[in-house]
């Protein structure tokens, strides 16, 4: 997935020196660009698509998309791009800065799932109650912040993500187009926040992976958030490289392994079980446990979450690889001692094995049945 940008350029000095004549081709050239303004009404949507971003350090001249030139330019320019380096999907940054009627065809030209980054906490951008901002789906940023506030101590509160969620499911098109995130290059890293591992192995299962955020980066704001990754060797034993994995394996095995393709998918998340500091969702047949408690924590008990799965039914937590069977209810009890979940090993197959210790911060369970084949725990 790539991130592009069609709204503005970038020069390293004020704006009042822009020397297009230096730009690359095609907008070599001041007729290509908005005259010079500052944006200082974000309310103001003319403003907000016609003046700048940037400051006098590096400015931003902002192009003209209006010019049928440049939406020709770039319908071409999209269409090469994603066939030429095979790309899966596009994050396009500052999508509010741009008017509406520019998406739909360099969307059309893209012919790949397209996300829209828009720096806003208003979660009516792009739902059916308001105009369409963007044909398939906004980087929400107000379900960033309902995130940070649910998982950050020591005032996180599950009660924002659940609110977050239920605003989502009414409102949205197809929740399945969502990009969720907890950390992006434009926002101080989770660690930043907090220190705390558990919390951030928790969070993870959550949200789609920023580069970096595998081997828990700890930048601040930008360009602190940016940091290079080749100093870090691609290690592939961190704590944080070893739980994405296994959940990227499960999710692949989750939405292959389903009768009909993609079900999992598309299936939206029903909420199972919440509270101030615990939440149980179920998708199509994965069950997830979300918690902010971090380390030291303490004893939790959370009896009886209801509708899991069919009575009977042997549930594997892939991330501890212990299992839990269902009751003749369809539901199961959890215990979190000190910050790490507890479930019962009643039954043991050939070939498990029990991860490392920081992977039990968090819990995934899917059907015991439906694992055949996956190589998680040794099914």
């Amino acid at each position: 997935m790539v991130d592009v940008v069609v709204n503005h350029v970038g020069y390293a000095g004020a704006p009042e020196t822009v020397d297009y004549s230096g730009l690359a081709k095609p907008f070599d050239g001041a007729h290509w660009f908005h005259p010079y303004c500052p944006i200082r009404n974000y309310d103001n949507q003319t403003e907000v698509e016609q003046c700048w971003l940037g400051d006098h350090h590096v400015s931003l001249p902002d192009i003209n998309t209006r010019l049928p030139a440049v939406q020709s330019f770039f319908r071409h320019w999209i269409s090469d791009l994603v066939a030429n380096y095979s790309i899966d999907g596009l994050r396009i940054d500052t999508v509010k800065h741009v008017q509406k009627g520019f998406w739909k065809g360099f969307n059309d030209a893209a012919g790949v799932y397209c996300l829209g980054e828009a720096l806003h906490g208003d979660q009516t951008l792009g739902s059916p109650k308001a105009p369409l901002l963007f044909p398939h789906e906004l980087m929400r940023q107000y379900r960033y912040y309902a995130l940070l506030r649910a998982f950050t101590p020591p005032d996180g509160d599950m009660g924002e993500l659940v609110r977050m969620m239920w605003e989502v499911q009414a409102r949205c098109r197809d929740t399945s187009l969502l990009g969720t995130f907890s950390e992006n290059h434009d926002q101080p890293r989770f660690p930043h926040f907090t220190s705390d591992m558990a919390l951030q192995l928790r969070l993870t299962p959550y949200t789609l992976v920023y580069q970096g955020q595998e081997q828990h980066f700890r930048g601040s704001s930008d360009p602190s958030n940016r940091e290079p990754l080749w100093p870090t060797e691609y290690r592939t034993t961190t704590p944080l490289y070893q739980h994405i994995s296994i959940l990227n394996r499960l999710r692949r095995h989750a939405i292959l392994s389903q009768p009909s393709p993609g079900i999992h998918a598309r299936t939206r998340s029903i909420m199972l079980y919440a509270d101030r500091t615990t939440l149980v969702v179920r998708k199509a047949d994965l069950v997830a446990v979300y918690s902010n408690r971090g380390e030291g924590s303490g004893r939790r008990f959370v009896s009886r979450i209801a509708g899991v799965a069919a009575p009977g039914s042997t549930l594997v937590d892939v991330l501890r690889c212990g299992v839990e069977i269902v009751d003749a209810g369809g539901a199961f009890s959890l215990v979190v001692d000190s910050g790490l979940p507890k479930v019962s090993q009643k039954l043991q197959p050939p070939g498990f094995r029990v991860l490392t210790p920081t992977l039990r911060h968090a819990q995934a369970f899917y059907p015991a049945f439906r694992l055949q084949g996956s190589g998680i725990c040794g099914y």
